[in-house]
């Protein structure tokens, strides 16, 4: 996030900027969420939140 302005020259110097967050799509007809990078909270540690690939079984399920 980019701030812009007087709020963009003040507040680094305060210390209140916000954390900083990377999101990854892919595009297309419908854009997809990929990765996201950053921390879940306010100050919180850094995390990522990406999409596994699902796990098929090779035959179905028998029904007991």
């Amino acid at each position: 996030m980019k701030l812009g302005g007087v709020a963009g020259a003040v507040i680094p110097i305060i210390g209140k900027a916000p954390p900083s967050i990377q999101i990854s799509t892919i595009g297309g007809q419908a854009t997809t969420f990929v990765r996201e990078e950053g921390p879940i909270y306010p100050e919180g540690q850094l995390m990522a939140i990406q999409l596994a690939s699902p796990v098929w079984p090779s035959m179905p399920m028998s029904s007991h």
